[in-house]
């Protein structure tokens, strides 16, 4: 066994004994390691301003944090046209209007069509959650999420999606040199009637195939 297949499945084992809410490849030549710095700083500023735990929380641990890739996203924006990404920074940001940890993107209206990939720790729930509430204010959030259907916050709200469609293999986030130590998958909020591009294996493309199992 290689020694990166060594990494990834050791990564994996941690992955599943802690519920995947925990970055568990470090890469020290990955590039996003400097968003995670701004993120946590970010965090502890306004924790110590505040004499207590904030909203931002979600933000504030470099193990949450995983960059789409680029040429995913691409494919996306090409069929949806986002005008909004909901939770990123500057460096890491998929639209020109975005939300960043000191606007809070929780606390903020979603409108218009959104792209959504959350930071994966214990929090995740408040985002998606977030997503369904939006779709059914009138917004289409198209989410970058992991595939963990074992969740409560899958079980909640992901079933109610307009489609769930899981992709092929692992990806790579970021500047990352190794897999996801877990599968991911594109969730759909969108209001009950919306004509949405068709989302299938042909629309994804190139080494991006997904199923859909879901549309409504």
């Amino acid at each position: 066994m290689s020694k990166e297949s060594k990494k990834t499945r050791v990564a994996e084992q941690v992955f599943e004994a802690t519920g995947g809410l925990e970055e568990l490849v470090s890469d020290p030549g990955n590039p996003q390691d400097k968003y995670y710095d701004e993120l946590t700083n970010i965090s502890e500023q306004k924790t110590t301003a505040g004499g207590g735990s904030n909203r931002n929380v979600h933000f504030s641990t470099k193990r949450t944090v995983w960059e789409t890739p680029q040429d995913l996203f691409r494919i996306l924006d090409d069929r949806f046209h986002f005008s909004t990404d909901v939770c990123a920074i500057e460096e890491n940001a998929k639209c020109t209007h975005y939300y960043s940890p000191e606007v809070d993107g929780l606390a903020q209206t979603w409108t218009g069509t959104c792209f959504m990939n959350p930071p994966y720790g214990r929090r995740i729930g408040e985002w998606v959650e977030k997503a369904l509430q939006s779709a059914q204010g009138g917004a289409v959030v198209v989410c970058l999420l992991p595939a963990r259907t074992d969740t409560r916050w899958w079980h909640d709200f992901v079933i109610r999606a307009a489609h769930i469609v899981f992709l092929r293999g692992r990806l790579k986030f970021g500047g990352s040199k190794t897999s996801a130590p877990f599968p991911s998958v594109i969730v759909i909020f969108a209001p009950e009637g919306t004509a949405l591009p068709t989302v299938c294996n042909s629309i994804l493309g190139g080494k991006y195939r997904g199923w859909v199992v879901k549309t409504s």
